[in-house]
């Protein structure tokens, strides 16, 4: 009699497709901008400021719209611009050190929109 074992291969995750648009820009005396960002063709809204940043980059707060039309601040998120030290404080960030509201506003930042 044989026993045949079976190992399980690790799932193979599929790239995400992102694209980012800033649909308003950030203007001055605190003007909110407005970001899209589109996830395998679901889109988020984001209004976004700009925040002073006290350790070097750029620091930004995106407030999801959804959750700013109900009230809630549980989808509020800073962000720090700094090449390789980049953060977010989402979740995403925190558990795995990368997340999309950085990808975005660094691409955003490469094509000199910010």
């Amino acid at each position: 009699m044989s026993t045949v074992t079976k190992t399980r291969q690790p799932r193979q995750r599929r790239p995400k497709v992102r694209t980012v648009n800033l649909l308003l820009p950030i203007g001055p005396l605190n003007v909110n901008g407005v970001l899209r960002l589109t996830e395998d063709g679901t889109e988020t809204l984001f209004f976004v400021d700009r925040l002073a940043s006290e350790v070097g980059g750029a620091g930004f707060r995106l407030t999801k719209f959804e959750m700013h039309q109900r009230g809630e601040e549980d989808a509020t998120y800073d962000v720090l611009l700094d090449g390789e030290r980049s953060t977010c404080e989402c979740k995403g960030h925190v558990r795995h050190g990368h997340c999309r509201h950085v990808e975005a506003l660094t691409a955003l930042q490469t094509a000199g929109k910010l």
